[in-house]
């Protein structure tokens, strides 16, 4: 059946030219990737993928040898040698301290890169199908990217159902591009934060789009989702709490109304939903087994958490280190998530309260200044709960007809984001620190 064209012009009409935007976006971004592996987390990462796919094992002693030798005094140096090839674990195998949820989210990119190369070579391109050439590293990158921006879309989809497209989108826009979020989908994309930002999202619309439900299949698919997050990033398992803030919302509900009947219905529900979170996430548990002789990361890693959070301000406000000092937009989110939260108590407590026990996990940890690394990376898997206070500002923006503000202001924190890249990447600033005053400067007379 033929369409008028009349009809045609009412159905684009109809059609979410915001989301259109975003995917025609990212389709024009793919060539700013930088597909490669060189980094210890990105090479740990990825090595479970090749072993098991082509060795059939996860002694990964060949593998890390492969990408020594192709830098071997800059290996050294770094201390990567030592530890992942001179250093044995107690099970005698070699460290690896990554967990394993971006290589099975790789799987069917590397299955494509496979398929890809054998078929080539039957046409006599002589690639090596080894997992270490070239196609494996740039599919897999690609695959990442993808995985980054289904979670940008995710985030777009969420904002929706409380703010308008407008809002929405340029909310999406600087997510994507006035955080750390740009530097991991296209500079490092095979580190796991892409991963992160969609399995995470993934779960936390999941649990907002049936949220109040009593079925139990959604309890099983939200454990399974915390889960698979928790694969990609062990701290990622600290989103329970966004579960935890709906069970705490439901017994109010029964104390209000004196009713108690639906009590041992909510408390079947949580133990499904731990019960199915702990069998996704077994398989770190028998990873760690495999290659520490118990369930459990190595006590290199470890050893490193203090409980107390001690350094868990100076993650957010640290001068050379803080979240806020690399990333200030992130500071104008978390005051909007605060108004945000007195309009919409419920919603907005459960995600504050996700976003401080990232705050406080980080803060756990001695290496908490998240030194070497581009901007406080580990808080790409609060995308989603950060987009919340950026899209709640400019839509009380946009609702004045204040325009020109939020453009302004938006350009403004994608250009810092985007200088800072270019310094970070360059070599023109201590990448294990931000100086603010030096990065200003640099970016008027260098960038």
């Amino acid at each position: 059946m033929k369409l008028k064209l009349s009809e045609l012009k009412y159905r684009f009409k109809q059609t979410d030219k915001i989301l259109i935007c975003l995917v025609l976006l990212f389709i024009l971004s793919l060539p700013l990737l930088t597909p490669r592996i060189t980094s210890s987390d990105e090479i740990e990462y990825y090595v479970y993928l090749r072993s098991l796919y082509k060795d059939g094992d996860i002694d990964f002693t060949n593998d890390y040898a492969e990408f020594v030798s192709r830098a071997p005094e800059e290996y050294k140096k770094s201390g990567f040698y030592h530890t992942f090839l001179e250093l044995e674990t107690k099970t005698g195998l070699k460290n690896n301290f990554a967990p394993v949820g971006c290589s099975i989210l790789w799987t069917p990119w590397f299955i494509l890169a496979d398929v890809y190369v054998k078929t080539a070579n039957v046409f006599g391109a002589d690639i090596p199908a080894d997992g270490y050439s070239n196609p494996y590293i740039k599919i897999i990158s690609y695959g990442s990217m993808f995985y980054g921006f289904l979670g940008l879309i995710l985030i777009y989809f969420m904002l929706r159902r409380f703010f308008p497209p407008s809002a929405s989108g340029l909310s999406v826009l600087l997510i994507w591009f006035a955080t750390p979020v740009m530097y991991y989908m296209y500079v490092q994309a095979p580190m796991s934060h892409s991963c992160s930002l969609f399995t995470v999202t993934l779960f936390i619309s999941f649990w907002h789009k049936y949220l109040g439900e009593m079925k139990l299949t959604r309890w099983i698919i939200m454990g399974a989702l915390l889960g698979l997050a928790g694969l990609v990033r062990e701290q990622n398992l600290f989103f329970v709490i966004i579960l935890a803030a709906e069970g705490i919302g439901h017994l109010w509900e029964y104390y209000k109304k004196k009713t108690w009947k639906n009590f041992p219905r909510l408390v079947l529900n949580f133990l499904i939903c731990g019960l199915s979170a702990i069998a996704v996430f077994s398989i770190q548990l028998i990873t760690y087994k495999i290659l520490n002789g118990h369930f459990g990361p190595s006590e290199l890693v470890s050893r490193k958490m203090y409980w107390n959070s001690p350094f868990a301000w100076g993650v957010l406000f640290n001068y050379s280190h803080g979240l806020f000092f690399w990333t200030p937009v992130l500071f104008f989110a978390l005051i909007g998530l605060i108004i945000f939260t007195i309009k919409n108590r419920f919603i907005g407590l459960a995600l504050l309260a996700g976003f401080l026990f990232q705050v406080y996990i980080s803060g756990a940890v001695l290496s908490w200044h998240a030194s070497g690394s581009f901007g406080h990376r580990r808080f790409i898997n609060c995308s989603i709960i950060l987009a919340f206070g950026l899209a709640f500002i400019l839509s009380k923006l946009l609702e004045k007809k204040k325009v020109i503000i939020p453009i302004i202001l938006s350009l403004f924190f994608i250009f810092w984001n985007l200088q800072l890249i270019i310094q970070f990447s360059v070599g023109m600033m201590d990448r294990a620190r931000i100086d603010i005053k030096e990065a200003a400067i640099n970016s008027v007379t260098d960038v």
